[in-house]
């Protein structure tokens, strides 16, 4: 699996995959949400350990804002739900148009990088840090590929299954804290 993906980094071409088995496809899917979680717990550890040896403030994640202003269930639907399709939608849904072009590893690395890089913004303080920046976002950046990949072999719905699944796991914990009045400071 991560072969498959080290190759189409390399050289993304837009062809999809022949086996239309859904478990078949399921189980690439959930492959995928386990080296997606798995880089990025590896990345977060190296951002925070360079954060506590560098002493970086990279002022209050857009997460605390959500969850000073909004209810639980409406942070969940909107992280499991709605941001996987919006942003599925704008970032890999256009890839179809470039799957004939010559140029289509670039219109890939191109949704790759614009996907990370609007994730700056849950940031309101990197700019003191901007050689960071693409460290901050390596586990989007991360995600981009794998989401990249899924819909060029499988279509649009499989990239936003694997981003909900994604965020699904990563907001367990958050809703877990929620409920048992936890903090996660």
């Amino acid at each position: 699996m991560l072969q498959a993906i080290l190759k189409f980094i390399r050289n993304p071409v837009y062809e999809e995959d022949a086996n239309t088995n859904f478990g078949y496809r399921l189980t690439i899917l959930l492959k995928l949400v386990v080296w997606a979680l798995a880089l990025s717990f590896g990345l977060l550890t190296v951002i925070m350990a360079l954060e506590q040896f560098f002493a970086m403030d990279f002022g209050r994640h857009a997460s605390e804002e959500l969850f000073e202003n909004f209810p639980m269930a409406a942070i969940v639907f909107l992280i499991v739900l709605v941001a996987p399709f919006v942003e599925e939608l704008i970032f890999r849904g256009p890839l179809i148009w470039f799957r004939d072009k010559t140029y289509f590893k670039y219109a890939f690395y191109l949704s790759v990088i614009l996907f990370g890089s609007i994730h700056l913004a849950n940031f309101s303080d990197f700019e003191n840090h901007i050689w960071m920046a693409p460290l901050l976002v390596s586990p989007q950046l991360g995600l981009g590929i794998f989401a990249g990949y899924l819909r060029v072999r499988f279509g649009l719905w499989w990239a936003v299954a694997l981003h909900a699944t994604y965020n699904f796991i990563l907001s367990i914990p958050v809703v877990l804290a929620d409920l048992l009045n936890l903090s996660l400071e």
